[in-house]
């Protein structure tokens, strides 16, 4: 009968003690599908340190293997472009260099518009230019819808924030920072006056915040393993790289 009894007692124990096993097994895997931005204990981090800056149409590339297996993960680019009258483009970007990394964004459907102006100059000779900007805002009121693009765009991301796996990810590219861009031609000439047809790409769709220290969130598909890249754009072509974090 007491052996009875001391098993109907340790039953209700055992149950106990599984039922709390269960349910740090399932707060531990809770866990792991989300991390907070910038907390070494959520992600190991290895330390970058390096400045990418682009220069004249050459372009400068940093390649990061983000799980140290051998294989380049995430792509910087760096570039001054060369526009025309030796205007200088200076932009960046980054983007996944193969399917199974992921970059946090969201796709977006960007409405270019398009505004026309004529523009006179000089006295004698005189130039009049007929320009045509695209800009991503209205910026007069009889601006018109010139085209509507898909786009991705990167989510810049903050100390503290958090990521989750069931977040938008994309292995894709995207500008970080670009400079605005024209073109223009004559297509006429009539005694000292020269007529212009120029056209002005405004290039305001993206936009990093420049001399901030800004995280970008990524994933790998096949592991759900999250992470981030610690960065601070200084000039729309001059990247500095401070450090790669991922789950272990």
């Amino acid at each position: 009968m007491k052996l009875l009894k001391y098993n109907l007692f340790l039953l209700p124990v055992i149950i106990l003690i599984s039922t709390l096993g269960c349910k740090k097994e399932y707060i531990e895997e809770k866990q792991k599908t989300a991390i907070i931005i910038g907390n070494y204990n959520d992600a190991k981090a290895t330390p970058i340190g390096d400045t990418l800056i682009g220069t004249l149409i050459t372009p400068k590339i940093y390649k990061i293997d983000l799980n140290k297996d051998g294989t380049d993960d995430i792509e910087f680019e760096a570039i001054i472009l060369q526009g025309p009258s030796t205007v200088q483009k200076p932009q960046s970007k980054v983007k996944s260099l193969h399917s199974d990394i992921q970059i946090l964004g969201y796709i977006n459907s960007d409405t270019i518009f398009i505004h026309q102006d004529t523009l006179i100059s000089g006295n004698s000779p005189v130039n009049v230019y007929y320009r045509t900007f695209h800009s991503c805002y209205r910026n007069f009121s009889l601006d018109s819808i010139y085209n509507v693009n898909n786009v991705f765009k990167i989510i810049h991301l903050s100390n503290g924030d958090v990521i989750e796996t069931k977040d938008q990810f994309f292995s894709n590219s995207s500008i970080l920072e670009a400079t605005e861009s024209s073109s223009g031609q004559a297509i006429g000439q009539n005694n000292d006056t020269t007529f212009i047809s120029a056209f002005i790409n405004k290039n305001d769709c993206f936009s990093f915040p420049l001399n901030q220290e800004k995280y970008i969130g990524i994933k790998f598909k096949n592991t759900n393993k999250l992470g981030w890249i610690k960065l601070n754009l200084l000039e729309k072509h001059k990247v500095y790289l401070i450090e790669s974090a991922l789950q272990e």
